[in-house]
């Protein structure tokens, strides 16, 4: 067997690996990861067919023996982005070009979600209840005021409701990092052995097109709008948009530490700042994120450093 031969051969064990260990809690999270990698690199590299078949098989494993539901999520989050992001790859398309693209039969299993959200939510918001239930009694029983309880009860059931509401952005979000960390990683473990995929530019040089702006004002008029599905929708699509000008934002605020050749243990505690103030952060870096779109701070802009 060539050393070509082989390093197909590990690769496709990875994504088989999957089948085995998708039932355990976190090692799923992080395998699945690796598993994509795996697809990613051998569709960019070697036969398409054969990344299409290995996934396929190990969607027939999971819905033999795992259910539907499982097999469902490893094929719409996992094997069809990975396929298809190294196809565009394997064609010189751009690495975050290919990355975005690959969302798209995540946009499938968000269309699943919005079919059953009622179910969905009703079960949520029943697990949250008896979660608030059983904290409120506990809370009691420690000598907590009733007045207190009330107030924290009520901000914890808006909570489970706006987060039950923006789970398809979320999830969306959820898989395009997945999808950006299997990509890097199936960039640099390719580049160890001699395979080159189109890498993704640096974080700092990291931005959004600029039509990503039309999907921001589709999601405020549809957000004003008095139908609720539409209303859900329109929230959906500002949390998406959001979190991805989160890190534009904060690829800026990168590049200008960089720039600017700030000391590493004050770039730690920049970071640490972003952590701890978490809503705060994820506004001001948003909104630096958004603001680079009109006025390209980085002057990327004549760069090919675009992300879709």
């Amino acid at each position: 067997m060539g050393s070509k031969s082989r390093i197909a051969l590990v690769a496709a064990v990875v994504v088989l690996l999957y089948g085995f260990l998708s039932n355990l809690l976190v090692i799923n999270y992080l395998w699945g990861i690796l598993s994509a990698a795996g697809l990613i690199f051998l569709a960019a590299n070697f036969q398409p067919a054969l990344a299409a078949a290995v996934g396929g098989f190990v969607t027939l494993q999971l819905v033999l023996f795992q259910g539907l539901p499982q097999s469902t999520t490893f094929l719409l989050s996992i094997c069809l982005p990975a396929l298809l992001i190294g196809y565009l790859a394997r064609r010189h398309r751009g690495g975050f070009r290919a990355i975005f693209w690959g969302l798209i039969p995540a946009l499938a299993l968000v269309g699943l979600f919005l079919t059953a959200y009622s179910e969905v939510s009703t079960s949520v918001s029943l697990t949250i209840e008896a979660w608030l239930d059983e904290f409120a009694l506990q809370a009691s029983e420690m000598g907590q005021s009733q007045e207190l309880l009330e107030e924290l009860t009520s901000d914890l059931r808006d909570f489970g409701r706006i987060l039950v509401e923006l789970l398809p952005s979320l999830l969306l979000l959820s898989v395009l990092f997945n999808l950006t960390v299997a990509y890097f990683l199936s960039c640099k473990l390719g580049s160890k052995v001699g395979y080159h995929i189109p890498p993704l530019p640096r974080f700092s040089r990291w931005r959004l097109s600029d039509y990503s702006l039309g999907m921001v004002l589709l999601g405020a008029i549809f957000s004003l709008l008095h139908n609720p599905g539409v209303r859900i929708v329109g929230h959906n699509l500002l949390a998406f948009s959001a979190g991805l000008y989160f890190f534009v934002g904060f690829s800026v605020a990168e590049f200008f530490l960089v720039k600017l050749e700030v000391p590493r243990l004050l770039k730690l505690l920049f970071y640490l700042l972003i952590f701890l103030g978490q809503v705060l952060s994820l506004i001001l870096l948003g909104v630096l994120g958004l603001f680079d779109s009109w006025f390209d701070f980085r002057k990327l802009r004549r760069e090919v450093a675009v992300s879709a």
